[in-house]
């Protein structure tokens, strides 16, 4: 049985990387979805997206030397 509480590091890497072997097929399928015109596959995929989203916000940033500060880097424009 497995024991509660946080995950070890291979069990982490190896989410982060089926997360990524899926995600595109994910979205392709998602958009499909709210595309289709059909309101209720699209209130399904909305749904989807939204617990997706949790899971792909970092919930801390590290580096790797602390004296050295963190540089993130940013493709395109933010618009409010």
């Amino acid at each position: 049985m497995k024991k509660p509480g946080p995950k070890g590091y291979g069990e982490e890497l190896h989410i982060k990387q089926r997360y990524a072997a899926l995600s595109e097929e994910f979205f392709i399928f998602l958009k499909d979805m709210f595309e289709n015109g059909d309101k209720i596959d699209k209130k399904w995929a909305s749904e989807q997206m939204s617990k997706a989203f949790v899971k792909m916000i970092p919930q801390s940033i590290e580096g790797g030397d602390s004296n050295k500060p963190i540089i993130l880097k940013f493709d395109g424009e933010f618009k409010k």
